[in-house]
């Protein structure tokens, strides 16, 4: 269905691909929901350490949601991309790959019936050999490569530190979107507002195929996510699951990199940089005091939730916060680079 080399792309083609995911996303939600409800009789494993209204209100919930996203995503960006462009099988395999080892992790979590699935160590090591795979095709697609904006309109050669700084920005974002993922349709807003960026991003920037492959991509997964949002909002029929969360992320981190713009996106996605500096934060003030906490509980969302702030306050604000993020990084790209 991609049109021919010689043919502009009209924003329609686009607008038709996030449509028919969107409608995939509707069609598939109640029997994979039906298939994770029998395969998962007694729900999600809720963490014990988490808020005690969760062991409640979250109870009998599947998790591998992100199956609704990632099929429909797949499907869609195979009909409306260009194939012979390997551009866009990079995406694909980063997805799919960080999917599995997602589905992986849930899956251990549901047979031993604990919140605790592949170590933290094992997940980083995964992740970080797919994102270093997906760097190394990216070289051979992309010019002035070890190269990245650094909120600058000309191109700065990182070196050997590429190689690190682009890793660090595939398994960091997908770690972001999985620890924000915690709360019904906490993340799922975030990572449609941060698709439709980098489509922005790759619709202005330049007008070639390969980045409108990148665009159909970003389409799918705004359109699947709008119906995995439809089941996912309070109270939620399905949770996203690692599946999800880490395919989800992986695929942001490696279209910015694609696209060589991952500081004005790391704006974009300041929500998810507060969450999982609040992570980290928690951890080390831990250690350093000896047992002492910075916040209530981490991620940050739950020590809102602490605090005595409903869940749906929680989210709505945090979906403004991604808006506000949204547009101070529209304004800085528009004012650096257009």
């Amino acid at each position: 269905m991609f049109p021919s080399s010689t043919t502009a792309i009209p924003i329609t083609y686009y607008l038709i691909c996030l449509l028919v995911s969107s409608c995939l996303g509707f069609i598939l939600s109640p029997y994979i929901i039906n298939i994770l409800q029998t395969l998962q009789k007694d729900g999600h494993p809720i963490r014990n350490d988490g808020p005690k209204n969760h062991l409640l209100i979250k109870k009998n919930v599947p998790s591998m949601g992100g199956l609704i996203i990632i099929i429909s995503s797949i499907i869609s960006t195979i009909l409306f991309s260009k194939l012979t462009q390997y551009d866009i099988w990079i995406i694909l395999f980063v997805f799919v790959t960080f999917a599995i080892l997602g589905g992986v992790d849930d899956w251990l979590k549901i047979k031993k019936k604990s919140s605790c699935g592949i170590t933290a160590k094992t997940k980083l090591i995964f992740q970080s050999c797919i994102a270093c795979i997906g760097i190394i095709f990216i070289g051979l697609t992309t010019k002035n490569f070890t190269h990245t904006h650094l909120l600058s309109s000309t191109l700065v050669n990182l070196g050997y530190l590429y190689l690190p700084f682009t890793i660090t920005t595939i398994v960091g974002t997908s770690n972001a979107v999985n620890i924000t993922d915690g709360l019904d349709g906490l993340a799922t807003v975030p990572i449609i507002i941060l698709f439709a960026f980098l489509g922005v991003i790759a619709y202005f920037t330049s007008n070639n195929t390969y980045v409108n492959n990148i665009i159909v991509f970003c389409s799918a997964v705004i359109g699947s996510s709008l119906s995995f949002l439809w089941v996912n909002t309070f109270p939620a029929k399905i949770f996203m699951g690692d599946l999800g969360s880490l395919s989800i992320g992986g695929s942001l981190g490696l279209i910015s990199v694609m696209l060589q713009h991952e500081l004005i996106f790391a704006i974009a996605a300041m929500l998810l940089v507060v969450e999982t500096l609040s992570v980290i934060v928690q951890v080390i003030y831990y250690k350093v005091t000896k047992g002492k906490r910075a916040f209530l509980m981490a991620p940050l969302h739950h020590h809102f939730e602490e605090k005595g702030i409903t869940e749906s306050a929680i989210v709505i604000k945090s979906w403004i916060i991604a808006f506000i993020s949204l547009i101070v990084a529209l304004i800085l790209f528009i004012n650096l680079y257009l």
